[in-house]
Order: C-alpha cells, then sequence, then structure tokens
C-alpha cells in the first residue's frame, strides 16, 4: 500500500545483470509529487537567476506600494480598475496562455503605471517572477552595457526580460526610438510573444498610429496580437492634487 495515499502498489519485472527481479512500483501519487518538487527547484533556480542578472530593479519599492487597495479611482479609471483586477485574480492562467495587457490613456498621472505595479505586486504575491521596466531608464541601462567597459552585459538583460514570467513596460512609446534600440525592444516583445509570456504595458500614446511611430511596426504588430487594449481616459492625478491644493491656499 502507498503511504501517502493507501492505494495499492503494484509490482514491477525488470532484469539486471541478466536476472529478472521484482520491485513494488511507484504510485501515482509519489511520481505526481516528485514532478511537483523538482518543478519547484527548477523555479527557485531561474528565479534566483533572473534577480542576479537584473540586480536589485526588478521590482522597485515604490511599485511594490502600488496596490489595487492604494489606487484611488476616479472617473474614467473605471474600466481599466476592472480589467487589472481581473487579471490578478486570473493569474497564473495569464503566464500558462501567454496573455497580456495595455493601458492606453493620453493624460500623464493617471494612474496607469500605478495599475501595472498592482499587476506585478499581485504576480509576485502568486508566487511569480515579474520584472518591471521603465523603458526610458532601461534603455540608458541598455546603452551603458553595451560597452566593453559596462559593469554589465547586455545579453545578461535581455535574457532576464525574455525569461521572467511577467514583464511590465511601463511608459512604452515615451519616445521615438528609430536606431539599435527599437531592434533591442522587438527582440524582446518577439521572444515573450513567441514563448507565450505574458506582457503589461502603459504608454500616453493618443493613439496606435502614435504608438507606432514611437516603437515600430514589428513591435506594435506583436503587442496588439498578445495584449487587450484598455483605455484611461482619467485626468492627471497629481494635477487634481495640485488644484487640491492651491484651493486650500497651499496647504498640504
Amino acid at each position: 500500500m502507498c503511504r501517502l495515499c493507501g492505494r495499492p502498489l503494484r509490482y514491477i519485472t525488470y532484469k539486471a545483470l541478466g536476472v529478472e527481479r521484482r520491485a513494488l512500483g511507484q504510485c501515482v501519487c509519489q511520481i505526481v509529487a516528485q514532478k511537483q518538487r523538482e518543478k519547484e527547484l527548477a523555479d527557485r533556480g531561474r528565479r534566483q537567476r533572473l534577480q542576479q542578472l537584473f540586480g536589485d530593479e526588478w521590482l522597485p519599492p515604490h511599485v511594490e506600494e502600488m496596490t489595487l487597495a492604494a489606487f484611488e479611482a476616479r472617473p474614467g479609471t473605471e474600466r481599466a480598475v476592472v480589467e487589472v483586477r481581473a487579471y490578478i485574480d486570473r493569474w497564473p492562467k495569464q503566464m500558462k496562455d501567454g496573455a497580456g495587457l495595455m493601458l492606453i490613456g493620453a493624460n500623464c498621472g493617471n494612474g496607469k503605471s500605478h495599475l501595472a505595479g498592482a499587476i506585478a505586486g499581485g504576480v509576485f504575491e502568486a508566487g511569480g517572477f515579474p520584472i518591471w521596466a521603465n523603458l526610458t531608464r532601461l534603455m540608458v541601462r541598455l546603452d551603458g552595457a553595451r560597452g566593453p567597459r559596462g559593469k554589465e552585459r547586455e545579453a545578461d538583460i535581455l535574457t532576464a526580460l525574455m525569461d521572467c514570467d511577467l514583464l511590465v513596460l511601463d511608459d512604452l512609446g515615451v519616445e521615438a526610438w528609430r536606431d539599435w534600440r527599437q531592434d533591442r525592444l522587438y527582440l524582446v516583445v518577439n521572444a515573450r510573444t513567441e514563448a507565450r509570456k505574458p506582457i503589461v504595458a502603459t504608454t500616453n500614446a493618443q493613439d496606435l498610429d502614435e504608438l507606432r511611430q514611437h516603437v515600430g511596426n514589428r513591435v506594435l504588430d506583436r503587442l496588439v496580437a498578445a495584449c487587450v487594449m484598455v483605455e484611461n481616459t482619467a485626468t492627471s492625478y497629481r494635477l487634481e492634487i495640485a488644484k487640491r491644493r492651491l484651493a486650500k491656499g497651499g496647504a498640504a
């Protein structure tokens, strides 16, 4: 009998050194448990490798504070909040089918990054390994890694971006990249979409045509195929706070 589930065990016959022998086989539950242990060990090793590759910036402290509970829903954010909550609730199914999410909104400061951060935090709490990448800072970092005097290798950074469970690309299309940077962005996006690894992105582009001018046809084509597009039409939260302070005579 199996000591774990109580099911009867069957004998298996095998030959060793030309002699036929019999031994109790493994129960199905033991095989499943062994595979689960192997998967957990592999995942732990991968997470450690990714964390080493991407340093301490894989999930910055300010992103950890971007929770749904801390998000102030305002007119224009309704659908975005619903989609983000559903995305978090469906994890890790999203990791298996590669479904992504793109938060679009022309107004700066209206909560797109906060909502993307909530997804990253939710994925981490669910046991996944997300990487948060502000596009401008990421490209500057890749610039520094290209030269022979760089403290890190460009290939290592790109590997981490391709291999993490969830990649958040914040401020996508904040500037036009028409040189090698656009090629690197395509390399990451294409690798992830081919492997069905999800991407969450935010952009202040007015529409997809404007975003195309920034990231190029190849990147946009893959993103729109892999991501649900959600528009956030809210005004800038920071400007609203500033107006409130002005109305109170500058009081905090």
